[in-house]
């Protein structure tokens, strides 16, 4: 096998490894895993491989407020090399996950029509204006305990754009 596909493989196997442990600490509210999909199959493969299991544990881990080092550690990646190949590109490992963290908000609010209450509780925000600062940190109007129609779909976009400009091919 080409060194190249060794590679490939040995970080494949990583990634793996890694959405192991996430999908194994908790579960989440089954709407969560849908939104992970939904980011998954837009972002997945934006960034470069050497950062990609930290992208793909977000993903899944990103329906609740995790510590960056915690999200780190599940990715293989220590915090240090992560923050440094990150700031390369623009991005920091926090902006990462609060991008994560506003996306499922914005699927459990918009696609999966959860009342504000559940998104709280199922996300472990505590309060809804935690919940409103997620969100309007990255730009999802969220007003009366709602977003507008399409905010998921508005913000994965705006997501993808941050990450293609982050990782130009």
């Amino acid at each position: 096998m080409a060194p190249n596909a060794v590679s490939s493989l040995e970080l494949a196997v990583s990634e793996l490894k890694s959405v192991e442990i996430v999908l194994h600490d908790g579960a989440g509210h089954p709407a969560s895993r849908s939104a992970a999909a939904a980011l998954l199959r837009r972002t997945g493969f934006v960034p470069p491989p050497a950062v990609r299991p930290y992208f793909t544990v977000c993903a899944l881990a990103g329906w609740r407020r995790v510590p960056v080092d915690q999200l780190a550690r599940w990715s293989g990646m220590p915090p240090a090399a992560l923050k440094r190949r990150l700031a390369a590109a623009g991005l920091t490992p926090a902006g990462v996950a609060a991008w994560n963290l506003a996306l499922h908000a914005a699927w459990l609010l918009d696609v999966a029509a959860l009342p504000t209450g559940t998104v709280v509780a199922c996300m472990r925000l505590g309060r809804a204006v935690a919940l409103g600062a997620a969100l309007g940190a990255r730009g999802v109007r969220f007003a009366a305990g709602r977003v507008d129609p399409g905010a998921f779909a508005a913000a994965l976009d705006r997501y993808a754009a941050v990450l293609h400009a982050a990782f130009p091919t």
